[in-house]
C-alpha cells in the first residue's frame, strides 16, 4: 500500500509540474488531457478561470518561470480523490486531482501570493 501511496505522489507531482509549464505555454491540447472538463481554477490574482474545450491558452508576462515545488504534500480525500499542497515561487498552492478512468485529471486549484 505504501508503494501505491510514493507511485500516486510521483505521478500527482509530475502532472502538477506539467500542468503548470503547459498552462504557461500555448499547448491547449496537451493541457487539457490533464484537466476535468469542469475544471476551476483561483489565480494568484483571485481571477476566476473556467477552462474548457476549446480555450485557447497564451502565455503571459507573469507566468511562472520556475518549477521549483516546495514541500509538496498529498492529502487524500477519496481513493479517486486527492488534494496535492505545495509553495512555488512566492505561492502556496492546492490542487485537486481525480481520477479518470487509469488518468489523473486536474478539477480545481488555487495560488494564494505569500505576503
Amino acid at each position: 500500500m505504501k508503494t501505491l501511496h510514493v507511485n500516486v505522489r510521483n505521478v500527482l507531482l509530475e502532472n502538477e509540474k506539467k500542468r503548470i509549464q503547459l498552462s504557461s505555454s500555448s499547448s491547449a491540447e496537451d493541457l487539457i488531457k490533464l484537466l476535468a472538463d469542469d475544471y476551476l481554477e483561483y489565480t494568484k490574482y483571485g481571477t476566476i478561470i473556467e477552462y474548457k474545450q476549446a480555450r485557447i491558452f497564451k502565455k503571459t508576462e507573469n507566468d511562472i518561470l520556475s518549477l521549483d515545488i516546495l514541500h509538496f504534500d498529498l492529502k487524500v480525500l477519496s481513493s479517486e480523490c486527492i488534494q496535492v499542497l505545495y509553495e512555488l515561487e512566492n505561492m502556496i498552492c492546492s490542487t485537486i486531482w481525480i481520477r479518470v478512468e487509469d488518468d489523473w485529471k486536474a478539477k480545481f486549484h488555487q495560488s494564494t501570493v505569500l505576503a
